[in-house]
């Protein structure tokens, strides 16, 4: 069909601007001030230092990038489905699925960037508090098994577990139809316009079984990505106290005989 002119594409994004407001905006992830202003300890600290003030700024900003593109669709969701079909394949290609796509990602992203940051620091704290013979060798990829076995003598470690076990739950799996997997893995849904075709295995792991899918709707899906968003500032927020445990044990290894190496 024809393209959208300009004019009513402007027409249309100040609506979306118009429909912006501060109280449909939700909460963001505090930059907590954990570390010195002038730059990490010296000696053996700087690399816990370094690492843990890195996940301290970029958790946040990746969860505040999840809940300002939230904001978005939910502005962009009821002027979407008042226009005509034509249009809604522009918005759709131009803003939504774009959009729709991150936040259907977010909440399995920031989950495991919790949990590499998690295995990280605490290999770092456990290097300089000479506990590595006590904890399981980390070699960069991180699971919850692994991080559990580094960060389980921790006594913010419950908090932070059980936060990070409410995420990406069931009903995240179930309203999204598992999209990240799909998108990652296979073939997933669309987005709002347009319908796939799936086939699995049927029941009796023998023949094939076709079905149709139709596209996933924004409405639909909003209170759950919401959901996540919460579940997600609750984890970082339970991250906070366990990185705060962390360099108030390590704040006497300055001077101490770390080795001062890398891990």
């Amino acid at each position: 069909g024809q393209r959208m002119s300009d004019a009513r594409a402007i027409e249309l994004f100040v609506q979306f601007r118009a429909g912006l407001t501060n109280d449909a905006r939700l909460p963001h992830a505090p930059y907590p001030k954990i570390f010195p202003v002038d730059g990490p300890r010296s000696g053996a600290c700087m690399f816990f230092d370094q690492f843990a003030h890195d996940t301290l700024r970029e958790l946040p900003n990746a969860i505040n990038d999840f809940g300002r593109y939230l904001w978005m669709l939910s502005a962009w969701q009821p002027i979407f489905a008042t226009l005509e079909f034509e249009e809604q394949i522009d918005i759709t290609l131009e803003h939504l699925a774009p959009l729709t796509e991150h936040c259907l990602n977010a909440p399995y992203k920031l989950y495991n960037r919790l949990l590499y940051a998690i295995c990280a620091t605490t290999t770092h704290a456990n290097f300089l508090l000479m506990r590595l013979k006590e904890a399981p060798e980390w070699k960069g990829f991180s699971t919850m098994n692994l991080a559990k076995g580094l960060a389980g003598g921790w006594t913010t470690w419950p908090s932070l577990e059980n936060a990070l076990s409410a995420m990406n739950g069931a009903d995240y799996i179930l309203v999204t139809s598992n999209f990240r997997k799909g998108f990652h893995h296979r073939q997933p849904r669309s987005i709002e316009l347009g319908s796939i075709l799936s086939f699995d295995r049927a029941p009796d792991g023998k023949s094939w079984a076709m079905s149709h899918l139709p596209p996933l709707q924004i409405a639909q899906l909003l209170p759950t990505l919401v959901n996540e968003h919460q579940l997600a500032l609750s984890a970082f927020s339970a991250y906070i106290e366990f990185i705060r445990e962390l360099a108030n044990a390590t704040q006497g290894e300055q001077d101490g005989e770390g080795q001062g190496q890398s891990l």
